[in-house]
């Protein structure tokens, strides 16, 4: 419990106990995302992961069909500030098909957001 301090009081002190409780933690919120349509083999595609609440710090990841991103599979992700990492994949092919998540974490909780991927035609 504190005091606040008052000028207008001869003690120059309030006789009103204030309670300082700080604000409950926020967890992160993902901004939705989504793929373009009619996405054709051999084409480029990117996804934008941007948290828009949370406390600091937020951790930020992907998953490609519910596994961690391998370098190997042509998928990539780069983390561009506190609050937002890219997956991008060059050239898609029938092996890129499926779904995509972005999870953010910070002490207050975790959640994701997930789109699926659908690649029409072969890669010519």
């Amino acid at each position: 419990m504190s005091y606040l301090a008052n000028k207008n009081h001869p003690a120059n002190c309030s006789t009103h106990p204030t309670v300082n409780l700080p604000f409950p933690p926020v967890p992160p919120r993902i901004i939705p995302f989504s793929f373009e349509r009619n996405i054709r083999a051999g084409s480029f595609v990117q996804l934008i992961c941007t948290i828009s609440e949370g406390d600091s710090p937020i951790e930020i990841g992907w998953t490609a069909h519910g596994e961690k991103i391998s370098p190997s599979s042509g998928i990539f992700t780069q983390r561009i500030s506190e609050r937002t990492s890219i997956l991008s994949v060059n050239s898609v092919g029938a092996e890129h098909r499926g779904t995509y998540s972005c999870l953010a974490s910070n002490p207050a909780g975790t959640t994701n957001y997930t789109q699926t991927l659908a690649v029409n035609g072969d890669h010519e």
